[in-house]
């Protein structure tokens, strides 16, 4: 058993395990997703294109954007906000990573799906 997965092999975040409802026949996926303002934000935010984590930050109101993205991601799927990690240095010249978002063309393409094409 892998630490991502249990016997049941639902997905654990934080070590609690996350299940989704199935969906009734009769409705669609979309009519069960709740975007938050903050969701909302963030998807104009990196729409289009590479956004640094801290401007992530500012952009959507939160101090935690890696958490907002997890987030995000649990709602409309793990391909849809792609995460690269880059090298620069810090106010003192010293070496750091930063980390930066985008949407993906698959986000892109599954929120406009669900009407929220654009960015918002």
């Amino acid at each position: 058993m892998s630490s991502a997965t249990q016997k049941n092999d639902c997905p654990v975040a934080a070590g609690r395990v996350v299940q989704k409802a199935p969906i009734p026949e009769n409705q669609s996926a979309v009519e069960h997703i709740n975007f938050t303002p903050r969701d909302l934000r963030l998807i104009r935010a990196i729409w289009s294109g590479w956004v640094k984590r801290e401007m992530v930050d500012h952009l959507v109101g939160c101090s935690n954007a890696p958490d907002q993205v997890m987030r995000l991601r649990r709602k409309i799927g793990e391909d849809a906000i792609e995460t690269r990690e880059l090298r620069g240095l810090d106010r003192d010249g010293r070496a750091t990573k930063y980390g930066e978002y985008r949407m993906t063309q698959a986000g892109q393409e599954r929120l406009a799906m669900m009407g929220l094409g654009g960015g918002c």
